[in-house]
């Protein structure tokens, strides 16, 4: 078997070599989310600063990262995004990540909503999942997926 080694993308920053991993991981912000926009600029800078150190080949892996409080990029996308919003925004990052070499990772299940969480999968799990009828994703997402394939 092959264990697969990835790790958050600031260690780009750091001054000495890089590790030996097998991708690198990234996480639109939560004004991002908010803003169901990305910043062009700061995505394109992520992806030199990685690039230039890692090699052109190295994968990059985005997806929304979570947290314990109602300001992650999860949470914001829950709690904050209505449904539609949330599968427009996720049909936006596809789209963006796809044209900037960038592999989105959807979030099918898992990533913690937030301690004070108010809108909870199946009415009761702090956990998203784009099954549970307060998200409603699941479509959407296998929609991109096979428009991926």
């Amino acid at each position: 078997k092959y264990i697969y080694v990835g790790t958050w993308w600031t260690f780009v920053k750091l001054p000495y070599a890089p590790p030996s991993v097998d991708f690198v991981t990234v996480s639109p912000t939560s004004d991002e989310i908010a803003s169901m926009k990305m910043d062009e600029e700061r995505w394109r800078r992520i992806a030199n600063d990685i690039r230039s150190k890692m090699g052109a080949e190295i994968p990059i892996f985005v997806f929304i990262d979570w947290g314990g409080t109602s300001s992650s990029p999860m949470a914001v996308f829950s709690q904050k995004l209505s449904s539609e919003n949330q599968s427009e925004l996720l049909r936006t990052m596809n789209s963006f990540f796809s044209k900037e070499d960038m592999l989105f990772v959807y979030p099918i299940h898992g990533g913690f909503l937030g301690q004070d969480a108010k809108v909870l999968a199946f009415k009761k799990y702090r956990i998203y999942d784009a099954l549970a009828p307060e998200f409603q994703t699941y479509d959407t997402i296998k929609e991109l997926a096979f428009s991926n394939a």
